[in-house]
């Protein structure tokens, strides 16, 4: 990415954690009011989710390698759709299609997890079948420490 990109990019994952931190009053909602409609909170976080809809759309369509791109952004495309995601419903709601390539893959991504944190379901069923319930709750719990 060049430096803008990285720039922008820092923007849009500042707003997030503003929105997360509970000492602060600031919420992504506001930014759904039309005085909030050219801001530049908004505008920073339209333009993250936008490298993101670009990112899944490729996915979709075969363009980018949908395993690469998995192993390198899991965990940062799921953190940031997650906390993102009021925003984005609040969106969606006037109207549906916002987003959508993003909302479809987080739901593919989050439906198969990480290829290296979780284990297929072959693998899930044996340990079922030989009482290794140890190893599936150990699974479950990487996968909710993404």
């Amino acid at each position: 990415m060049d430096k803008d990109v990285q720039e922008r990019y820092r923007e849009y994952k500042d707003l997030l954690l503003k929105d997360a931190d509970p000492q602060d009053s600031f919420k992504l909602q506001s930014l759904l009011q039309p005085q909030a409609v050219g801001s530049k909170e908004r505008r920073s976080m339209l333009y993250g989710l936008n490298l993101y809809e670009l990112m899944a759309l490729g996915i979709r369509r075969k363009l980018f390698d949908g395993a690469v791109y998995k192993r390198w952004y899991h965990n940062q495309f799921m953190t940031d759709y997650e906390g993102s995601l009021e925003f984005i419903k609040g969106l969606q709601a006037t109207k549906s299609t916002l987003f959508c390539e993003v909302s479809w893959l987080y739901r593919k991504w989050l439906k198969h997890g990480h290829p290296e944190g979780s284990p297929r379901r072959v693998t899930m069923a044996w340990w079922a079948l030989t009482k290794q319930n140890h190893k599936i709750d150990e699974a479950r719990e990487r996968e909710k420490a993404r």
